[in-house]
């Protein structure tokens, strides 16, 4: 028999990579629960945790092959949580679509397609009208892809992903602010010409800080302190936010606090993929006092 694994990536049906989820340290997921609680105190908080294919895709997992039961998780979060906090869970439309092209097969995210399903519960959520599918042109960028999880295997005859990319059919003029650099995209196309690297094209890939400033004209602005899973998460959210300010925790070195009270900032959305959520060390930093 052949293994199954390989640096703790199972080799698994239909061609895909998945990631290894079978331990969780329950003391980080705790602090990390009470330090957003503490934070929503003086905050509009929302939280959004999405499930990993290891869950969603279970099925294709090889036999007793062990694992986190990511819903039981979601559930222990959602009730610990504030109950002035919005849990936002988007497992169930995901497992409802578990059949389509919702999780690359060499790479520990998800796809565009699975990040549309997760804006669709997020609209639900915070009772906004989301953008239909048709709404969309929806663009090939890529059929090449191989991701991090291929990285850890190196198997010659995996098969590559692809890339796509929506795009609103409506127009809607944006400008991003990457610190000192200004453009008017969402994309950065030059990670295309290494095929290890095309889920780095949505927000080129991580940055302390981002500011999207998009035509909508609602007076509806957004933080967004997540992980790169929200990167192609974020581009949805255009339709629907006059402002996007996206802070990873893990780059940004000023003090939150003051950058949000600053910027007149009260609607938080703490995004990341459930496995990260459990072993993140960052969150600590949400708390500092402005004077810190």
């Amino acid at each position: 028999m052949g293994r199954n694994d390989i640096n703790e990536v199972y080799l698994a049906k239909n061609n895909y990579l998945i990631d290894m989820f079978n331990k969780i340290d329950l003391n980080i997921t705790d602090r990390n629960i009470n330090l957003i609680n503490k934070f929503s105190k003086n905050m509009n908080v929302s939280l959004m945790l999405i499930p990993t294919s290891t869950e969603v895709l279970k099925d294709y997992l090889p036999k007793f092959s062990v694992n986190i039961n990511q819903e039981e998780y979601l559930n222990y979060v959602e009730t610990n949580l504030n109950k002035n906090i919005n849990f936002i869970n988007p497992l169930h439309i995901l497992k409802s679509k578990k059949n389509e092209y919702i999780y690359y097969r060499t790479d520990h995210h998800y796809t565009t397609f699975g990040a549309y399903y997760s804006y669709l519960k997020f609209c639900e959520s915070y009772n906004l009208t989301p953008l239909k599918i048709n709404d969309f042109k929806i663009t090939q960028i890529s059929n090449d892809f191989l991701g991090s999880l291929f990285s850890n295997v190196n198997l010659n005859h995996q098969k590559k992903d692809s890339v796509y990319i929506f795009e609103p059919l409506t127009k809607n003029d944006l400008t991003v602010y990457y610190g000192d650099r200004v453009t008017n995209s969402l994309y950065e196309f030059s990670h295309l010409q290494n095929n290890r690297s095309h889920y780095n094209i949505f927000l080129d890939n991580n940055h302390p800080l981002i500011k999207i400033k998009t035509s909508i004209k609602n007076g509806k602005n957004i933080v967004v302190i997540k992980d790169s899973y929200a990167n192609s998460f974020i581009p949805f959210l255009t339709k629907n936010f006059e402002e996007i300010h996206v802070i990873d925790l893990r780059f940004y070195n000023s003090n939150i606090n003051a950058y949000l009270n600053e910027n007149n900032l009260k609607d938080i959305l703490f995004f990341y993929n459930v496995k990260n959520f459990s072993e993140e060390n960052n969150l600590i930093f949400i708390n500092k006092l402005e004077e810190d």
